[in-house]
């Protein structure tokens, strides 16, 4: 009988063994979670237009307008009789994003007489917050009193905005 006791608590222990070591590699679970994500950009995010109401200054008569859709502007100058004489137009660069700043420049371009006409711009701030404003001026300076009753000359000035974040 005490042989009997003796294989009965062995076999015990060993159960208890087994238990253990099994619970034990069975207890440890990893679980993983895997994915992806993406964006895209949207033009509908970004819009950089002029807004306001341009002001005006110099010598002679400068006109500036904005169009209805904030894409394009105009500023006509005339009335400049005499050399170095200038005359300017600021328009406000609004970002209507709300949460991209926008990075500005300008280029001129297609100046149709640069032996009496001289167009220089400044843009007050090259970046733009979301939301935010700038404004650039437009310059336009007479380099020779004209001999003739009228001169005249055609210029572009390109606004190019780009997003930051």
């Amino acid at each position: 009988m005490k042989n009997y006791t003796l294989v009965i608590i062995i076999t015990l222990l060993l159960a208890i063994l087994v238990i253990a070591v099994g619970f034990a590699t069975i207890a440890t679970v990893n679980l993983k979670i895997t994915g992806n994500a993406a964006a895209s950009a949207s033009q509908s995010n970004f819009n950089v237009k002029l807004t306001g109401t341009p002001t005006t200054g110099g010598s002679g008569t400068t006109t500036a307008e904005i169009a209805n859709d904030g894409k394009s502007a105009t500023m006509n100058v005339s009335g400049l009789t005499t050399k170095d004489q200038t005359a300017t137009a600021t328009f406000t660069i609004s970002n209507e994003s709300t949460d991209l700043k926008a990075s500005v420049d300008a280029t001129i371009s297609s100046l149709t007489n640069s032996e009496y006409f001289e167009v220089s711009k400044s843009i007050a701030s090259s970046t733009i917050a979301a939301s935010g404003t700038t404004t650039i001026t437009v310059t336009v300076k007479l380099l020779k009193t004209p001999a003739t009753d009228q001169t005249s000359g055609e210029f572009t000035v390109t606004i190019s905005a780009d997003p930051a974040n």
